[in-house]
């Protein structure tokens, strides 16, 4: 990669060529146009990623990254060492551990891999349970320049996310975390107020279906997010109250007849 490709990424992560650019656009084509620059500055920085000319030119573009990733709306991204991945969260279940979330990566054929852990303590089994049909979308809000929530569904699946107030402090584990600060009953509801739910857009009698979560309560009802979202011909997906919350949706390959049926009209 040429330095000045490079310092044409790092000006574009800045945000000296959005600046022109609106600050509001609707619908899934007005984002696109938003996001042209961040991604062909993020198409450089993954070539220079994989063919870097030397050492210092790696770990710039590591920092980038991330930057890059959160400007492109992308919750949850990993960056790559020849067979070792890294993954970057906006939100997570544990509180950090003060070290990177590493792995070895060993393809087994489509749709199938093994994540081993560098010291040998874990293997996770990773398959791919279904491509959607090349229907996808993400939703994302942010409050004060956090992610506060994540809907991304492929085709008929999704994934639903909702943060704390508040990121936990470092620690070992949640129960170390609770275990250690000897804590209230309060703050332990609020440390375990985390939401990660599973489920189907189509279930049997009820509609965006939660199948798992990390809030047992939860399982087996309606996801209440999608319930705040509507749908226009000019913007495409709208929020019906977005109160203090950033809305954005880095990603829609849903027809707006699709997205009707799904989310209703404003």
């Amino acid at each position: 990669m040429h330095h000045a490709q490079l310092d044409e990424a790092l000006r574009v992560a800045d945000g000296e060529r959005c600046r022109s650019l609106p600050d509001k656009i609707g619908g899934s084509g007005g984002l696109r146009e938003r996001a042209h620059d961040w991604d062909i500055a993020k198409e450089l920085c993954l070539n220079a990623q994989r063919n870097p000319e030397n050492e210092s030119e790696r770990q710039q573009v590591n920092r980038l990254l991330p930057r890059l990733n959160r400007k492109l709306g992308v919750s949850d991204f990993n960056t790559m060492a020849d067979t070792v991945a890294t993954w970057h969260h906006d939100m997570q279940f544990q509180p950090p551990d003060g070290t990177e979330d590493s792995g070895r990566i060993q393809r087994l054929g489509r749709g199938r891999m093994h994540e081993h852990g560098l010291d040998g303590s874990y293997t996770e089994a990773w398959r791919l349970l279904a491509d959607g049909g090349g229907r996808y979308l993400v939703i994302r809000t942010m409050r004060s320049g956090r992610l506060s929530q994540s809907l991304v569904v492929v085709g008929d699946q999704f994934v639903y996310a909702r943060n704390r107030e508040k990121d936990l402090p470092v620690a070992a584990s949640l129960d170390t975390l609770i275990s250690s600060t000897h804590t209230t009953r309060a703050t332990i509801v609020e440390f375990l107020n985390f939401e990660l739910s599973v489920g189907r857009v189509r279930g049997d009698s009820v509609s965006w279906k939660i199948e798992q979560s990390t809030l047992p309560r939860r399982e087996g009802r309606h996801l209440e997010f999608v319930d705040t979202i509507a749908t226009s011909a000019r913007s495409g997906l709208v929020p019906r109250n977005a109160g203090d919350q950033q809305w954005t949706t880095p990603l829609n390959t849903f027809s707006l007849q699709e997205l009707e049926a799904l989310f209703g009209r404003q």
